[in-house]
C-alpha cells in the first residue's frame, strides 16, 4: 500500500533533518551538550543561576535546577509570587504588611536549594549535601531565628530569578552539570 504522498513528504523531511544534526557524542566531545539547559541559558546570558552563601557554620551552595523549582511551585505556588512575597533584606524598605510568603515556603525553598547546590564547606572539608544532609540542615535551621530562612530563600530565588555576574574564579573555571562547581576561596575549603 502507497504512503499518502503528505505523509512521505514528512519523512523525507525528517530524515533531511536529521542527516543535518550533528551527534550528541560530538557535541559531548566539544563540551557543548554536557550542560543542563538550565546552565546554558543562563550561559549565553552571561549570568549564574546558583549562589553561594554562608549559612550553618560554614559556605553553602544554592541551586534551584528546574525540577526542584517545579517541586517547589506545586508545593507553595508560582516561585515569582513566592520571590514578590519575601520580606525585604535589612536596610531595604518597610514592608507594608508582613510577608505574604509563609515560613513553610521558605523553608521549602531553602531545602530545595540546598539539594540542587549539592555541595557546602564546613570546618574546611567539603560536604555533599543530599536529601538527608539538607533535612539535618533544615533542623538546624529551625533553631535559627526566621530572618536567616528569609535571607537563604532570597538569595535562592534571586539567583534563579534575576541571576549574578560570575566571578572571577568562576569565569576562570567553568562548571558543568556533570562536574563539580567552583567552590569560591572564601569558602575555606582545605586542599
Amino acid at each position: 500500500m502507497p504512503l499518502d504522498p503528505i505523509i512521505a513528504q514528512a519523512l523525507d523531511e525528517l530524515q533531511t533533518r536529521r542527516a543535518g544534526m550533528t551527534p550528541v557524542f560530538e557535541l559531548q566531545q566539544r563540551g557543548l551538550a554536557m550542560k543542563s539547559p538550565d546552565e546554558r541559558r543562563a550561559e549565553l546570558m552571561g549570568k549564574r543561576i546558583d549562589v553561594w552563601t554562608e549559612a550553618f557554620g560554614g559556605a553553602f551552595r544554592l541551586f534551584l535546577s528546574l525540577p526542584l523549582m517545579r517541586d517547589v511551585e506545586r508545593s507553595f505556588g508560582s516561585i515569582f509570587k513566592l520571590y514578590g512575597g519575601l520580606p525585604p533584606m535589612s536596610g531595604g524598605p518597610a514592608p507594608v504588611r508582613g510577608p505574604s510568603t509563609s515560613i513553610a515556603a521558605g523553608r521549602g525553598i531553602v531545602f530545595a536549594a540546598l539539594v540542587g547546590g549539592g555541595v557546602g564547606v564546613i570546618g574546611g572539608q567539603r560536604v555533599e549535601v543530599t536529601s538527608n544532609v539538607a533535612q539535618a540542615l533544615m533542623v538546624a535551621l529551625e533553631r535559627e531565628p526566621i530572618a536567616e530562612t528569609w535571607r537563604l530563600a532570597r538569595a535562592a530565588l534571586e539567583a534563579r530569578i534575576e541571576g549574578r555576574e560570575a566571578t572571577a574564579e568562576e569565569r576562570a573555571q567553568p562548571v558543568d552539570c556533570f562536574g563539580a562547581p567552583v567552590i569560591p576561596a572564601w569558602a575555606g575549603l582545605a586542599a
